[in-house]
């Protein structure tokens, strides 16, 4: 006889994930949690899917069942943000370390990120500003660099963006 699918998977359905069938929960010891199951099947992605649904039917705000998948999707998150900062790829890590701050709001790794790469930024268009007159070439490339660590509505996307205007006429 069929049983009652767990409340995790159900959850997984009502938000329009699939199940991925080559990973299977693994067992629990004692009271299975409701999201053990959950982060088992979905990728940090579809957790963030799954936290904006439960956004949406609870009005904005997140209902307790999904804050410990949102801890988890943003470790999961900032683990890539912090790999993609290692590597120098400021854009990446910076998307990865906002994820993490949409599954977890207070996620203070993730927080520290996007602060760092705000503080880089600033050097880098300080850097770019001071070389703008006597190496213009040099100044172009720090200020490309500016608008890819930062997000548009960033002063200091703004300020590179305009002083890259300058030096094209």
């Amino acid at each position: 006889a069929g049983r009652p699918a767990p409340p995790a998977r159900l959850e997984l359905e009502a938000a329009g994930l699939e199940r991925r069938s080559r990973l299977l929960p693994l067992p629990t010891v004692g009271r299975p949690s409701p999201d053990d199951h959950v982060v088992e099947l979905a990728s940090p992605s579809e957790l963030l899917a799954l936290i904006d649904l439960d956004k949406k039917i609870g009005d904005g705000k997140q209902s307790p069942l999904t804050r410990n998948i949102g801890r988890k999707a943003a470790d999961a998150f900032y683990l890539k943000a912090s790999s993609a900062k290692a590597t120098g790829n400021w854009q990446v890590a910076i998307d990865y370390a906002r994820k993490a701050t949409m599954c977890d709001p207070g996620h203070p790794a993730a927080t520290a990120l996007l602060q760092d790469a705000r503080s880089q930024a600033k050097d880098v268009y300080l850097r770019g500003y001071q070389m703008k007159d006597s190496q213009p070439d040099d100044a172009i490339k720090l200020f490309k660099d500016v608008l890819s660590m930062t997000p548009k509505d960033d002063e200091y996307h703004q300020k590179a963006k305009a002083r890259l205007e300058e030096l094209a006429k």
